[in-house]
C-alpha cells in the first residue's frame, strides 16, 4: 500500500521540501569536521572507498536518481580553494553542481562538486546534466582520486565528506562533497 504524500507548506514533497537550499548556492554552508564529529553511523558512508551511487544502488537494489538543483557559478569556501589547490584563495569564484540522489522516490543523500571558475574542466560538470558524476569519476581512466575522504558537516547537522579527484590529461583538480540523509541511514 503506498504511503500518504507529506507535503510541506508550498505544496511540495516534505523530503523535497528540504532541499530548497540547494538551489541557492549562497545559502550552502560546510565545514570541514574531526573524525571525532562523525557519529559511528555515518562512519562507513564517510570512509566508503567505492562509489557512492554504486553503493546506493546496490542497498536499494536499483540506480538512484539523480536531480539537479542548480548548475553554475558559486563563491568557494576558504576550505573549498584549499582542497582546489588555490591555497592562497584568491581564485574565489567556481562553478559548482548541487544535486540530489533519490533512492525509491526518496532523498537519501545531497552532493556538491565544485571546480574553479574558468577551468579547463568546468565544461565537463556543467554538460553532466542527469548523469552521476561517480559514473565518470570511477569508469573513465583520465580521472584519479588524490585525497582520502574527509569528513565534513554542513547546516550545522548534515555529516559528509569531501574527496578530489585529478582530471590527468589537464591536471585540473575537481571537489566532491557528499552528504548523507537520514534516509540513507537504515541502509548499511
Amino acid at each position: 500500500m503506498p504511503r500518504p504524500e507529506r507535503t510541506g507548506p508550498g505544496g511540495e514533497s516534505e523530503g523535497n521540501a528540504n532541499l530548497g537550499w540547494l538551489a541557492q548556492p549562497q545559502l550552502f554552508n560546510a565545514r570541514l569536521a574531526t573524525t571525532e564529529e562523525v557519529p559511528k553511523e555515518y562512519s562507513h558512508w564517510v570512509h566508503l572507498q567505492t562509489s557512492m551511487t554504486e553503493a546506493i544502488a546496490n542497498q536499494f537494489v536499483a540506480l538512484p536518481e539523480v536531480v539537479v538543483h542548480y548548475s553554475g557559478r558559486c563563491t568557494l569556501l576558504d576550505w573549498e580553494a584549499r582542497l582546489l589547490s588555490d591555497a592562497t584563495a584568491t581564485r574565489k569564484s567556481a562553478t559548482a553542481r548541487h544535486i540530489s540522489l533519490l533512492a525509491d522516490g526518496e532523498p537519501v543523500m545531497v552532493a556538491r562538486s565544485v571546480v574553479l571558475a574558468a577551468s579547463a574542466i568546468e565544461e565537463v560538470l556543467t554538460s553532466l546534466q542527469s548523469t552521476p558524476l561517480g559514473t565518470m569519476l570511477f569508469e573513465d581512466g583520465r580521472w584519479q582520486r588524490i585525497s582520502q575522504p574527509l569528513p565534513l558537516i554542513a547546516r550545522s547537522t548534515l555529516i559528509g565528506r569531501a574527496c578530489t579527484w585529478r582530471h590527468l590529461p589537464t591536471s585540473e583538480t575537481l571537489a566532491v562533497e557528499e552528504f548523507f540523509l537520514p534516509a540513507l541511514l537504515p541502509h548499511r
